[in-house]
């Protein structure tokens, strides 16, 4: 039995994922089952969601990026209603986030969205009104 490291499908032969395109694996690391995974993050961008990645993942948090597949279908860059969910387990969210607060303001990632006051998801820049919550961002 193979294992997708990121979608956690199974498979019976050894390959690729036809839907992440991650090589399978044998077995999967027991922190990837001990906790539910829980977003913490969402992103318009795909080279940001895999930089944040790869971030967690050099820090031992296993991580999975949710909707980028969807990202050649919008050009590489996702419209607001489909951002880029990145995941970990729930016993590392508090670890995560402060990784994620810190490397945000090292790289400046909000020059290219903004945080909604209301609910906390980022949209673009030019939104009036949040569409994850459907509240102004207007002050």
């Amino acid at each position: 039995m193979y294992f997708c490291p990121d979608c956690k499908e199974i498979f019976s032969d050894p390959g690729i994922c036809p839907r992440c395109h991650k090589k399978l694996v044998p077995k999967l690391s027991p922190e990837q089952f001990a906790s539910p995974l829980v977003e913490i993050f969402s992103v318009r961008y795909p080279s940001y969601a895999e930089l944040i990645k790869e971030l967690l993942e050099k820090e031992g948090i296993y991580c999975v990026l949710q909707g980028k597949e969807w990202a050649g279908a919008f050009g590489g860059i996702l419209p607001d209603s489909l951002g880029i969910r990145v995941l970990v387990p729930e016993c590392k969210t508090e670890q995560a986030k402060q990784l994620i607060d810190a490397y945000v303001g090292e790289v400046n990632i909000s020059a290219h969205t903004r945080i909604c006051p209301e609910c906390g998801k980022q949209i673009n820049p030019f939104e009036l009104t949040c569409p994850f919550c459907k509240k102004s961002v207007i002050k």
